[in-house]
């Protein structure tokens, strides 16, 4: 009956149908569920019919459709914003999505995919990449993008063809800005906030180069950096004093070129010999410079320090520091490993 809506899942009590008119030359939102136990078919938002079934839905090797299966009739439906959910959908669900409105798909079809929050320093220009996301295979996906900021602070600007925004910015705070990006297929905005940080209040500051020499850059990766009172461990030492930091090197802070805080953990902190701090690198290309800052008396150890978010990823991560008992996971997830069958210990760390 070209009236009747029907649910056909193999396995699961075969085919239900109801007649349903919505001939009505009109848009209407369609859905049906089933939980194992009742099939379901909701018109606009709200249940019109029901029936008990059981069973689970079976392979066949007849293909999915969605309409009208018979593709020879000549009032075939117009179908738009397709979505299949991996669970039973309950009322209110339905008609949540029903009362979204007719745009929520669609407004995917093109959109802005890069961060919405980032951090800068004074005086260090920032690096920000507008990427998006297009639905591919439709027309114009892959058409010219054309990139633009819509109310930025005047330091700000975008190159209008690669979507790579930079701009040193002048003073500590919070600034915002839109990243718009547009193609054939239509436009995409994302607010994006700025957190600036000043660290003039920082005594000492430390430029290094790293020695990595990849082809290409290395994602969120932990760098080893070596701090000692003795040069001969390396030319940047020859300026370091543990006297010039707080007891327990709370005021170090590690800043990209781009000026971005990098977050660190300190593994070993020994003022009479060598220290050991991992630095979490998001992306470490050729000749990476990262600058060093210390000697600052009111600032504290900032929590990602302690919190394991240096290590987001990680399943575990143990430096095998102590002299006896559990080895610590430096982790997020604490999986802290025990000593079992009383192991020897027969020399700190690795």
């Amino acid at each position: 009956n070209q009236d009747d809506i029907v649910l056909n899942l193999y396995g699961a009590g075969g085919e239900y149908s109801n007649p349903v008119p919505v001939n009505d030359g009109n848009w209407h939102h369609l859905a049906t569920t089933y939980d194992g136990s009742d099939k379901k078919v909701y018109i606009d938002g709200v249940e019109v019919a029901t029936a008990a079934q059981t069973g689970t839905v079976t392979a066949t090797d007849l293909r999915l459709t969605i309409g009208d299966f018979f593709t020879s009739r000549p009032d075939q439906p117009k179908i738009d914003d397709v979505r299949i959910y991996g669970t039973a959908l309950t009322a209110a669900e339905v008609a949540a999505i029903y009362n979204e409105g007719e745009n929520d798909v669609g407004a995917q079809k093109f959109s802005v995919t890069s961060p919405s929050t980032i951090q800068g320093t004074v005086g260090k220009s920032i690096s920000y990449q507008i990427t998006t996301d297009a639905a591919y295979g439709m027309t114009g996906y892959n058409s010219d993008i054309t990139y633009t900021l819509l109310n930025k602070p005047s330091w700000l600007s975008v190159n209008g063809s690669t979507g790579a925004v930079s701009g040193t910015p002048p003073s500590a705070g919070t600034y915002s800005f839109q990243a718009k990006a547009t193609n054939t297929l239509g436009t995409g905005i994302k607010d994006v906030t700025i957190t600036v940080s000043d660290y003039a209040n920082w005594n000492y500051a430390l430029p290094f180069t790293t020695d990595y020499a990849g082809g290409s850059a290395l994602q969120d990766w932990n760098m080893l950096v070596r701090l000692s009172e003795d040069s001969s461990n390396g030319a940047g030492n020859a300026g370091f004093r543990y006297s010039q930091l707080s007891p327990n090197g709370g005021d170090l802070r590690f800043v990209s070129k781009a000026g971005e805080e990098l977050k660190y953990e300190i593994a070993n902190w020994n003022t009479a010999g060598e220290s050991q701090v991992w630095v979490r690198v998001p992306s470490l290309a050729d000749d990476e410079n990262v600058t060093m800052y210390w000697g600052n008396a009111n600032a504290g150890l900032p929590a990602y320090a302690n919190n394991g978010s240096t290590w987001d990823g990680y399943f575990g991560v143990y430096h095998l520091e102590g002299t006896a008992g559990t080895a610590t996971d430096s982790s997020p997830l604490g999986n802290d490993l025990p000593g079992v069958n009383a192991p020897v210990l027969q020399a700190s760390g690795l």
